[in-house]
């Protein structure tokens, strides 16, 4: 619970921090880098804090642990950061270099992930990665691990699928808030991105480099990052397009996700279908889209114009529509809900009675 509430602070304080260096004081560039330089460095003391905190009564010894079994470890982590940099800046790149700055401006604001997909990604990453190595350490029955996966999945695209598919109808109008109704035309470019979001439901890495596949996870990513790269050269130089760079953005970073997931079924001996709730994601992805459309719709004939009012109203109607339709189909959200609760009420109880114990002391 403390890691899940520590990485979802700091991401939320990283976009306030950005966001009110801009819109408030009109820093511009220099204002947004400076925002993000203070709240990491606020969350890197608050991560450094915590990392102590749980081992303030414990004794430390010396660890069996080799340096070489630590490099063995964080050499692909560190090579997969390498190989995702190029995979994530080698679109911009081609874009402000072969094409104009309208769209350079077009493509840099609209072909951008969902900022709550990060959020919730991370979160769950931090929660499930010590329960993760746990298991592998203990040696558990590689059918735990695939419990565990199907598990989080869902939980996760229970979250990430109604937001995404709120945000591919009304693409238009979150582009037209954000930055304004010349950017409106952007709104294909976010949706081609956002697809990415319905693949990528939960974080690959922890289970990935607890089941020791450090190497094949830094290796797919480094295929995607030259795939990606060859491709956009091919693009600026016989067909450039900008939806073209969009679309090969995509559909590289779809195929190292999905060469990423054979690789976990195989290593925990599992089917495909076994490893992805596709039931349970398919009545969510579909109470999504019609509980959306039918809100899109209702927003429509109404004859709204105002971009806050479109996205304000059509949430409501959306969420209105949403929760009892998709509770009809068997997706209990107060079954998801009430345990993550449950957690929080018995950390303050335990809290509290350390508390009391030590004021009695």
């Amino acid at each position: 619970a403390m890691v899940l509430l520590y990485v979802f602070a700091g991401r939320l304080m990283m976009i306030v921090c950005t966001v009110m260096s801009v819109v408030v004081f009109d820093g511009g560039v220099t204002g947004a880098i400076c925002g993000f330089v203070v709240s990491s460095a606020f969350s890197s003391i608050a991560g450094l804090w915590l990392s102590y905190w749980p081992f303030k009564r414990v004794t430390s010894y010396k660890s069996n642990i080799r340096i070489g079994d630590i490099m063995s470890y964080s050499f692909p982590v560190m090579m997969q950061g390498i190989y995702g940099f190029f995979i994530g800046a080698s679109s911009l790149f081609f874009v402000s270099r072969y094409f104009g700055v309208e769209e350079f401006a077009l493509f840099s604001n609209g072909y951008k992930e969902l900022p709550f997909l990060s959020m919730v990604i991370g979160a769950t990453s931090g929660v499930i990665f010590p329960e993760f190595s746990r298991m592998s350490g203990n040696g558990d029955d590689k059918r735990n691990f695939v419990a565990l996966w199907r598990t989080v999945w869902y939980k996760s695209s229970t979250i990430i699928y109604p937001l995404s598919v709120f945000c591919l109808i009304f693409a238009g109008d979150i582009m037209a808030f954000i930055y304004g109704e010349n950017y409106r035309s952007a709104a294909f470019l976010f949706i081609i991105v956002s697809v990415i979001g319905i693949v990528r439901v939960v974080a690959y890495s922890p289970i990935m480099l607890s089941l020791g596949l450090g190497r094949e996870f830094a290796n797919t990513h480094l295929v995607a990052a030259i795939m990606i790269l060859a491709l956009d050269v091919l693009c600026v130089n016989f067909f450039p397009n900008i939806i073209a760079i969009a679309m090969i953005a995509t559909c590289c970073t779809v195929f190292c996700l999905f060469v990423m997931l054979i690789t976990i079924a195989k290593s925990l001996e599992s089917s495909l279908f076994k490893l992805i709730p596709l039931g349970a994601m398919s009545k969510i992805l579909f109470a999504s889209i019609i509980s959306c459309l039918m809100a899109r719709f209702l927003v429509h004939i109404t004859g709204i114009t105002n971009v806050l009012a479109v996205l304000a109203i059509g949430g409501v109607v959306y969420a209105l529509i949403y929760f009892p339709f998709v509770s009809r189909l068997g997706v209990g959200y107060i079954d998801i809900i009430k345990p993550m609760l449950d957690i929080f009420a018995n950390k303050f109880k335990t809290e509290s009675s350390r508390q009391l114990m030590e004021e009695s002391k």
